[in-house]
């Protein structure tokens, strides 16, 4: 999931991005993962499949019910330095 997500943040698609937990999601079993999620199958079959960009809060409840967390950190821009 970490190089998906490295590489739709690269490229800057969201779609790319949502597709990896969509990736893993169909690895452990969708429909298991929708009712972990409470959403239906096919609307989360739907949203991961990289071709839509999900809301937030799918994204949020899909990655919980994968047991994983979601990580935000700033990014510098060159030449910038931490103080």
């Amino acid at each position: 999931m970490l190089a998906i997500g490295r590489e739709g943040k690269a490229s800057g698609d969201a779609a790319l991005v949502a597709k990896a937990p969509g990736d893993i999601a169909r690895a452990k079993g969708m429909s298991q993962v929708a009712r972990d999620a409470g959403l239906s199958r096919e609307s989360l079959s739907k949203a991961l499949s990289g071709d839509r960009t999900p809301g937030c809060d799918t994204i949020r409840k899909v990655v919980s019910a994968l047991g994983m967390r979601l990580h935000a950190e700033g990014v510098l821009d060159r030449g910038q330095s931490v103080q």
